[in-house]
C-alpha cells in the first residue's frame, strides 16, 4: 500500500542515518522527499524554494532547536510531527507541547498513520 503518494515531505533531521532512513520509508510509501535538512535555517530556506506537503521534524537540530520551523510551519498551515529521541514533551516550548510527537526509534505503522491523520487521509 503506498499511503504516501504525492506528498511532498521536509526531513529535518540532523542525523544523516535517521534522515536517510525517513527518506527510504518515504519513498517506498510512495512519497518524495522535497527536502532533507540538518538545521533550521536550511530548513527555513527549503520552504522557500520547494512546495512542502507535510514535515518531520527532529526537535534538535544543527545549531539549535526547531522551534522557529515548527512556528513557521504552523503559520504556513503547514503539517509536521515532532519526531525524536526525547520522550517527554517538556523539551518543547509550551505552545508546541501536545502537537504529534512521536519517538525514535519510530514504528513505522505509527509514523504512517500518523502522517495519514495530520493529512486527512484517515
Amino acid at each position: 500500500m503506498r499511503t504516501l503518494d504525492g506528498l511532498r515531505v521536509l526531513i529535518a533531521e540532523d542525523n544523516f542515518i535517521v534522515a536517510d532512513s525517513l527518506k527510504m520509508l518515504i519513498t517506498a510509501y510512495g512519497g518524495t522527499v522535497a527536502a532533507m535538512v540538518p538545521s533550521t535555517d536550511a530548513a527555513l530556506a527549503a520552504l522557500e524554494s520547494v512546495p512542502i506537503d507535510v514535515a518531520i521534524l527532529d526537535i534538535h537540530l544543527r545549531h539549535g532547536t526547531a522551534d522557529p520551523l515548527a512556528d513557521r510551519l504552523a503559520e504556513d498551515r503547514i503539517p509536521f510531527l515532532f519526531l525524536t529521541g526525547y520522550g517527554d514533551d517538556n523539551v518543547l516550548p509550551e505552545r508546541l507541547r501536545g502537537l504529534p510527537r512521536l519517538e525514535k526509534p519510530v514504528d513505522v505503522d505509527q509514523l504512517l498513520a500518523t502522517l495519514a491523520s495530520l493529512l486527512g487521509r484517515t
